[in-house]
């Protein structure tokens, strides 16, 4: 079976619904309005990398309000404890991938401390390898050794090694210019 690298926001991971619990959280456990959280945390945005939107520091912004982010971490995580941020396709797609002996990796592009705490929400990902990137995912994919491998990502990733294929995973907006193969669902990819 081929390796499979699955990215974390917006493909296994409910990204909008994430962030807004999150900062759901801050403003419960801190007294902070939910929007002064949200747009400082805009603010404290890191352009460029692998994205056009650049990544989210949400540890940062705890800071920039005086807050220690190593003690948040642990008071957030059990606020949000029990909430599912994973989406039922992807629980799906990892049960068919797991019915196959078939550990992904899970390829992230963003801020470290912020991607490791939104994978610690998913318990589901415990025992997959996590790759933490702050640059396009094809620069990653190209330093690896040659073998058959497949990206599942909701944004193309394009330049990809000869030897991985691209999926593209299309939640919301209808994909352009992409020469790969195209979902709606991870339900989709099962039984390929």
């Amino acid at each position: 079976m081929k390796k499979w690298y699955l990215d974390l926001d917006d493909t296994l991971y409910r990204t909008t619904y994430g962030y807004s619990e999150m900062c759901r959280a801050v403003s419960k456990l801190y007294d902070i309005k939910l929007m002064t959280f949200a747009i400082r945390m805009l603010r404290h945005r890191v352009k460029g990398g692998g994205s056009a939107r650049g990544y989210l520091r949400f540890f940062k912004t705890l800071q920039s309000f005086g807050i220690d982010p190593t003690e948040a971490r642990e008071l957030i995580f059990k606020e949000l404890i029990g909430k599912d941020f994973l989406y039922d396709d992807a629980r799906e797609f990892l049960s068919w991938l797991d019915k196959h002996d078939s550990k992904p990796t899970i390829v992230t592009f963003g801020d470290p401390e912020t991607q490791e705490f939104k994978i610690s929400l998913l318990p589901e990902l415990a025992e997959f390898e996590k790759v933490i990137v702050q640059q396009p995912k094809q620069i990653y994919l190209n330093n690896l050794p040659q073998h058959d491998a497949i990206i599942v990502d909701d944004k193309p990733v394009l330049d990809l090694p000869t030897w991985c294929s691209g999926v593209l995973l299309v939640r919301k907006l209808p994909a352009k210019d992409y020469n790969g193969q195209i979902v709606k669902s991870l339900k989709e990819l099962i039984n390929e």
